[in-house]
């Protein structure tokens, strides 16, 4: 089964953890995950040193997708806590579920792609996918 993130494909058949229940958007993960969200949108962000008007707008989708409250307090948390971005990686790789993710790789990638996708964000896709064990196909054009 192939998940369409706009461009690539999310292969779920090649995932190897189980989910322990079903996440359908991001307002089902859990705060550990959303927590994990948060610090990885602020680390994308971060990788051009440039936050767009674009980032800015699908940060804000994030958020309200994800429960916005929460969301930002964690936001909060992950601004006062600095963490490296090899720390949040070792957040992530805590995350067990699979369905938690697709959701969070998915919100990443689009938050990727906003205005034009660099190589420090291809770069952490990358790391996502290869800790996640996800298996990420292009597209064919239509």
């Amino acid at each position: 089964m192939a998940v369409d993130l706009g461009g690539a494909a999310l292969d779920t058949c090649a995932m190897t953890n189980q989910d322990d229940s079903q996440r359908e958007t991001l307002s089902d993960l859990s705060t550990d995950e959303k927590r994990t969200l948060a610090d990885l949108a602020r680390q994308f962000v971060r990788t051009d040193g440039e936050l767009t008007e674009a980032e800015r707008a699908e940060v804000a989708s994030i958020a309200e997708r994800a429960g916005a409250d929460e969301f930002w307090k964690l936001m909060d948390v992950a601004a006062e806590s600095g963490d490296s971005l090899e720390t949040v990686l070792v957040r992530a790789q805590k995350i067990k579920a699979v369905g938690a993710h697709e959701l969070i790789y998915g919100a990443m990638y689009e938050l990727s792609i906003i205005d034009g996708t660099d190589s420090g964000e291809n770069e952490l896709l990358d790391k996502l996918a290869t800790i996640w064990k996800l298996e990420i196909q292009d597209l064919p054009a239509e």
